[in-house]
C-alpha cells in the first residue's frame, strides 16, 4: 500500500507503567488483554486484505451513490 492510502485502523491506548519488565507483563492481565486486541486486530484485517484499486473502485462508488441520492 503506498503512503497516501494508508490509515490509522484502530487506536488503543495502553495504561502499563514504565520501565516495563517483559518477564513480568507475560503474567500481567491487562498486558495479555492488550496484546489479544492487537492480535485479533491484525488476523482480522489480513482476512479483509484488497487492493489498492479494489478500495479506490469501492470509495468512488460510494461517493457518487451519496451525490445521486443529494440529488433526486
Amino acid at each position: 500500500m503506498d503512503k497516501a492510502g494508508a490509515t490509522i485502523g484502530e487506536i488503543l491506548s495502553i495504561e502499563l507503567d514504565r520501565p516495563r519488565n517483559r518477564i513480568e507483563l507475560a503474567d500481567n492481565q491487562q498486558y495479555n488483554h492488550y496484546r489479544h486486541e492487537v492480535l485479533k486486530f491484525l488476523y482480522e484485517k489480513q482476512r479483509k486484505v484488497e487492493s489498492v484499486d479494489e478500495h479506490r473502485k469501492k470509495q468512488s462508488k460510494r461517493k457518487s451513490g451519496a451525490t445521486q441520492s443529494n440529488v433526486a
